[in-house]
């Protein structure tokens, strides 16, 4: 075994929890329970070195609950993040994310 064994094991742990809780998040609001996915939205936001995917997915679900702000800066960082892996795709959904919410700021 090497020392990067359990960083790794932690870091899958990490993304893991954050899937789970995007997850979580997209059930209460297509229940109609945007109070309680707040929460859960916050801690996410507040966590640093997201993967490009999971930050689309976050300011999504930000869209979402109208938190224009906080979209604005995840789509912000999605969409820098996408145009240095030249995944096209997901360029285009981090743009639109971050031209909804300044359209809507």
């Amino acid at each position: 075994m090497n020392g990067n064994e359990p960083n790794k094991s932690s870091n899958k742990e990490i993304i893991t929890r954050i899937k789970k809780d995007l997850l979580s998040v997209e059930t209460l609001l297509n229940k109609g329970q945007d109070f309680e996915a707040i929460p859960t939205l916050n801690e996410l936001v507040e966590k640093s070195g997201l993967p490009l995917l999971d930050e689309i997915t976050l300011s999504s679900l930000l869209i979402r609950v109208g938190d224009w702000e906080n979209t604005v800066k995840i789509a912000e960082d999605a969409y820098e993040k996408a145009q240095n892996s030249q995944n096209y795709l997901q360029l285009i959904h981090a743009l639109l994310n971050l031209s909804h919410a300044l359209k809507a700021n």
